[in-house]
C-alpha cells in the first residue's frame, strides 16, 4: 500500500484522480460525479455540521411520533448526545466520535445523513470513507464498537414498526474490541418474517471480515468502500478496504441454503424502498462486542475516538450521459426528506461546551 501524509499526519492510502468540478482531494476515478462530501474541515469543537442529524438518548425517534427499539435494539449501553465532548471537529479536518465514562454511565455519538440516497436502476453507487479506529488494543478496548453503516430510510421513518431487516442494513465497516479486523456485512430479510433467521441468517447477517495492514485499523486511517452495482440484472454490492476487493454478495446468486426466489425478493426490498442514509456509530458494548470475546467492564478505558478524516458518495456518470447542466442524471440523485422535520429537535453546541 503506497502511503501519504494525511491531515494529521499518519499515513495513508495515496487518493485516486479527482474529477473537475468535484471537491478539492476527493478521490473520484473518471467517469464518477460526487453526490455528497464531508471533510469535517472547521473550528476545533464545532460540530458535524447542519448535514447531519443526532440520535439523541439509547434509541431513535421518529418525526412522526414513533420510537425504536430501547439500546438501539442491540443492547449498547451508551446514550448518545451532541455534546462536542462526544462528537467535534478536531480542527484538523476530520470528526471525532469520542465515548466518554462519568461515573457508571456511558455517553457516546451517532450520527445520521440527513440526506437520503436511492440505488437505481443502471447506476453504481459509491459510499466511501476514510477512517482511524480508536487507537487502543485488549482489555482496555472491550466494547468499543465503532461502525460506518447504511439504513433504509423507512427505518428511520416508522422505527417503532419492527421492520429491521426487510428493508435492508449495510455495514460497510464494523470494529469491535480494538481487534485488528474490519467487519462487512450485508443484514436483510422478508416483511413480516420478523428479524431472527430469514435469507441472512439474522442476527448475524451475510459478512466476512479482514486485517487491516500494513497499518493496523486503529493506528492509521483506512478507505472504507461499498459499491452498489445495478448497471445490470446481475445486481452486485462491493465492500472494499484499502481498494482491495473483500466482500462480494450477488443478487443472482444466493448463499447455500437460501433459495434463489427468497433471496431475490429480499434483495430487492433494498432497491424499491425510500433509499439509504449514511450514518457513524461509536458505540459502546452490545451483541457484536459480547459475540467477540469483550464487553464493557471495569478495564474498559473512555476517551479514544474514530476519527474520520471525510466522507464521499458518488455515483458512476458515463461523460456522454451528463445533461448540459453538469448534474447527475434522475437515476443517481440525492433528495433530502424535506417532507420531515429533523429527527431530534436542534441543539445548541455553545450551550454543550
Amino acid at each position: 500500500m503506497v502511503g501519504v501524509a494525511g491531515k494529521g499526519g499518519e499515513q495513508r492510502p495515496a487518493p485516486r484522480p479527482a474529477l473537475s468540478g468535484t471537491p478539492r482531494d476527493v478521490p473520484v476515478p473518471p467517469g464518477w460525479k460526487v453526490l455528497f462530501h464531508d471533510d469535517f474541515s472547521g473550528e476545533k469543537g464545532a460540530g458535524p455540521g447542519a448535514e447531519w442529524i443526532p440520535d439523541l438518548g439509547h434509541r431513535t425517534v421518529s418525526p412522526l411520533g414513533g420510537k425504536g427499539p430501547q439500546n438501539f435494539g442491540t443492547g449498547e449501553i451508551a446514550r448518545m448526545t451532541a455534546d462536542p465532548a462526544n462528537v467535534a471537529k478536531d480542527g484538523k479536518g476530520r470528526l471525532a466520535l469520542t465515548p466518554r465514562r462519568n461515573g457508571t454511565e456511558w455517553t457516546s455519538a451517532r450520527i445520521n445523513s440527513a440526506k437520503v440516497f436511492r440505488f437505481a436502476d443502471g447506476t453504481r453507487t459509491a459510499f466511501e470513507a476514510e477512517i482511524k479506529m480508536p487507537g487502543i488494543t485488549g482489555v482496555r478496548a472491550n466494547g468499543y464498537w465503532p461502525s460506518f453503516w447504511l439504513l433504509n430510510q423507512a427505518q428511520r421513518r416508522h422505527p417503532e414498526d419492527g421492520n429491521w431487516p426487510s428493508g435492508g442494513e449495510i455495514d460497510i465497516v464494523e470494529h469491535v474490541n480494538g481487534k485488528n479486523r474490519a467487519y462487512f456485512t450485508l443484514h436483510c430479510g422478508i416483511r413480516g418474517e420478523g428479524s431472527s433467521g430469514g435469507p441472512c441468517r439474522e442476527p448475524v447477517g451475510r459478512g466476512t471480515s479482514a486485517e487491516c495492514a500494513p497499518v493496523g485499523c486503529g493506528d492509521g486511517f483506512h478507505t472504507y468502500r461499498l459499491e452498489f452495482d445495478r448497471r445490470t440484472d446481475a445486481e452486485e454490492i462491493r465492500w472494499y478496504l484499502d481498494g482491495r476487493r473483500v466482500h462480494r454478495l450477488t443478487r443472482d446468486d444466493p448463499p447455500r441454503g437460501v433459495s434463489e426466489r427468497r433471496w431475490k425478493r429480499a434483495w430487492d426490498n433494498m432497491t424499491e424502498g425510500d433509499g439509504f442514509f449514511v450514518i457513524f456509530t461509536m458505540a459502546m458494548g452490545g451483541a457484536m462486542p459480547r459475540g467477540n470475546g469483550g464487553d464493557v467492564g471495569p478495564a474498559t478505558e473512555p476517551g479514544h475516538p474514530m476519527l474520520v478524516d471525510r466522507v464521499t458518495v458518488s455515483v458512476e456518470v458515463p461523460a456522454a450521459d451528463l445533461p448540459g447542466d453538469g448534474q447527475a442524471p434522475e437515476p443517481g440523485r440525492v433528495h433530502v426528506d424535506d417532507t420531515l422535520p429533523p429527527l431530534q429537535p436542534a441543539v445548541d453546541q455553545k450551550s454543550l461546551r
